[in-house]
C-alpha cells in the first residue's frame, strides 16, 4: 500500500484511495506516502495503530460478507469500504461499562478512562462507536464526588491525553473533537493543554 488513511491508523492501495476520499475527512483523510511529507507524528500514529487493530474493530463481525478481493471492481471495493465505515455494518460490538465503570457512565467518561488507562484498542473501538457531540459533553463517571476530586480527573478524554503527553490519543482525538487550532489554544491558555503537548496537536487536518 502506499497511501494511508490517517484517522483510521490504516494502510490502503491506491484504488481504495480515492473511495475513502469521497467519505468525506470525518470519516477518513486520506494521504500519500509517497507524494506527501509526512511528519514524524502522523507516521506514528500509523505504526501504532495498523491494519491489523483496524480490521479487529471495524471487521470483527462481517456476517458472512466476503472482503472484495485484491482484483475487485471498483463497485465492489466501493461496497464494502461504505458498509465497513459509514455504515459501521461489521463494527465490534460495545461491550456494556465494567463494574468499575458504573452503570450510568456517560461515553465521554468511558473514554477519559480509556485514555486514562492508555488502553488505545478501547479508544478506538469506543470512537467507532460514539458521535463528535458524545465525545465534547463533559464526562459523567458513576463516581462520588469526592472521589472525582480525589482523583483529579482531567476534563476530557483529550485534556487526559495531553496530560499524558500520547501523541497517538491526542491526535486521534483532536481529530474527532476539534476543527479550529483556535480552540486548541483557547485550551492551552486555560491550562487545559499540557505545555509538551501543544506542538504535537498543531499537525496538519
Amino acid at each position: 500500500p502506499t497511501w494511508a488513511s490517517l484517522n483510521l491508523g490504516a494502510l490502503i492501495c491506491i484504488e481504495c484511495s480515492g473511495i475513502h476520499r469521497n467519505l468525506g475527512t470525518h470519516l477518513s483523510r486520506v494521504r500519500s506516502l509517497a507524494l506527501d511529507d509526512l511528519p514524524r507524528e502522523l507516521t506514528l500514529v500509523l505504526s501504532t495503530i495498523g491494519n491489523h487493530m483496524v480490521n479487529s474493530i471495524w471487521e470483527a463481525r462481517t456476517m458472512g460478507h466476503r472482503k472484495p478481493a485484491p482484483d475487485a471492481t471498483r463497485e465492489e471495493r466501493e461496497s464494502w469500504i461504505r458498509a465497513k465505515y459509514e455504515q459501521k455494518l461489521f463494527v465490534a460490538p460495545l461491550p456494556p461499562p465494567t463494574p468499575s465503570e458504573g452503570p450510568d457512565i456517560s461515553m465521554s467518561g468511558r473514554l477519559l478512562l480509556a485514555v486514562m488507562e492508555r488502553n488505545l484498542a478501547k479508544l478506538l473501538l469506543l470512537l467507532a462507536h460514539c458521535t463528535k457531540e458524545d465525545i465534547n459533553v463533559p464526562p459523567f463517571l458513576s463516581l462520588p464526588s469526592r472521589s472525582l476530586l480525589a482523583l483529579r480527573l482531567p476534563g476530557s478524554a483529550l485534556h487526559a491525553a495531553c496530560q499524558q503527553a500520547d501523541v497517538v490519543m491526542t491526535q486521534l482525538l483532536v481529530w474527532v473533537c476539534y476543527t479550529s487550532p483556535l480552540v486548541i489554544l483557547l485550551l492551552f491558555s486555560q491550562n487545559l493543554l499540557h505545555p509538551q503537548c501543544l506542538a504535537k496537536v498543531f499537525i496538519p487536518l
